[in-house]
């Protein structure tokens, strides 16, 4: 008796049948869903991430520009922190000297490629600058180009703010013109590899101070949204720079100020706004002979001046130079005054002026200073001679004696 086939050899002898087509349709539709929202899950994690990091790195260069470093260093670490998180070859600034545009702080740019672009001015054959008809350095290339404000808009590779932008230099050069890039390119960076390039002008108010530079030898490593992000990050950057450059500017007046106060041959002493005297040069020390600790505190209304006018007669406090220069807020000139110098023990004789100062929005002055020049020996000196054009009054008969 022959054997029953097996069940499995029933099912392996007859073929499956097929899936309906829509049935076969609707699967490949849910794997095709499954996909997209794979992938659209990737691109919004991407774009998170990416969002975070310049999040990151625009806080990093905040921090880092309110930090009470000099400039270099500053720039210095915002350029590796930019380097760092964007990832690029090469990264630079640029700033504003002497009608120049030198880089102020590069890393990654070989010493070669510095020191032949390290200039942007255009030089004729006798190596003598070539300027514009209002006397400002030409600049060529497109450094050059974005730093004398001279992008269109209306091209791909310039934005509304004045940047220009390449993820290939290779096919930039290949299908424009130098008319179509506003001026005439060195093309360094292209001869040197660099594909993707960025250039961001930095600005103070209205004005182009500078340039952010980024270079790398990949393809493709810029977009829109990414310039944009420097174009807010170089505003920063921008704003910094004026402020340190304003500071320094500040500290090297003051300096000088400084130098000037203490070195002057000009009495000079500074009085608040109720005649208190709150600093005064060491010329002023020598010629009042009061130190500045005797001084400080001092009103002009303080009888230890002994102030006499000219003819002998006192000088009340109210009416001295500076007095007058507060209750007006006008400036006071050349007044002679003769006051006590306690070291010498006699009169000294100054010519005084005082000017008000007056902030802004305000009426009456904040202080006054005084500056006063000793004109003792000059009084001397006149006194003798009116001592000696007298004596032929005095004695109407000279005898002249002769040996």
């Amino acid at each position: 008796m022959a054997a029953k086939p097996s069940s499995k050899a029933k099912s392996a002898g007859r073929k499956t049948p097929k899936a309906p087509p829509k049935s076969r349709a609707a699967g490949k539709k849910r794997r095709g869903k499954a996909a997209a929202a794979a992938h659209l899950r990737q691109t919004v994690s991407t774009e998170s991430k990416i969002a975070r990091d310049r999040i990151e790195l625009a806080a990093e260069v905040l921090q880092i520009l309110n930090q009470p470093n000099d400039l270099e260093s500053a720039i210095g670490e915002i350029l590796l922190v930019v380097k760092g998180r964007l990832g690029f070859d090469a990264v630079g600034i640029r700033l504003s000297q002497d009608g120049d545009f030198p880089y102020f702080v590069q890393d990654g740019f070989s010493d070669a490629f510095v020191m032949k672009e390290n200039s942007l001015c255009l030089r004729d054959e006798e190596g003598r600058l070539i300027r514009d008809p209002a006397g400002n350095p030409l600049l060529e290339c497109m450094c050059g180009t974005v730093l004398s404000g001279r992008t269109d808009p209306n091209k791909p590779f310039f934005t509304e703010a004045g940047s220009f932008w390449t993820n290939s230099t290779t096919d930039l050069l290949a299908s424009t013109s130098e008319k179509d890039r506003q001026g005439r390119t060195r093309n360094r960076c292209n001869r040197e590899g660099y594909e993707s390039v960025a250039l961001v002008p930095l600005r103070s108010g209205n004005e182009i101070i500078g340039l952010l530079q980024l270079n790398d030898h990949r393809r493709g490593l810029l977009s829109v949204e990414l310039v944009r992000f420097l174009e807010r990050l170089g505003a920063s950057i921008g704003i910094a720079v004026r402020r340190q450059r304003a500071a320094h500017v500040l500290a090297e007046s003051e300096e000088k100020y400084r130098i000037l106060f203490q070195t002057m041959a000009q009495g000079v002493v500074y009085q608040s706004a109720d005649g208190k005297i709150i600093s005064a040069n060491p010329a002023a020390v020598r010629i009042l002979g009061l130190t500045l600790d005797q001084m400080q505190g001092r009103t002009s209304i303080d009888p230890r001046w002994r102030a006499i006018h000219e003819d002998g007669s006192d000088f009340p406090g109210q009416t001295h130079p500076a007095m007058v220069a507060l209750q007006t807020g006008r400036e006071v000139r050349d007044v002679v005054m003769g006051v006590y110098n306690p070291r010498a023990e006699s009169h000294v004789w100054i010519n005084v002026n005082a000017v008000p100062k007056i902030e802004p929005g305000d009426d009456k002055p904040c202080q006054v200073y005084t500056t006063f020049d000793d004109i003792t020996g000059r009084k001397q000196a006149e006194e003798e001679m009116r001592r000696f054009a007298a004596l032929p009054l005095q004695n109407p008969n000279p005898v002249l004696a002769m040996s």
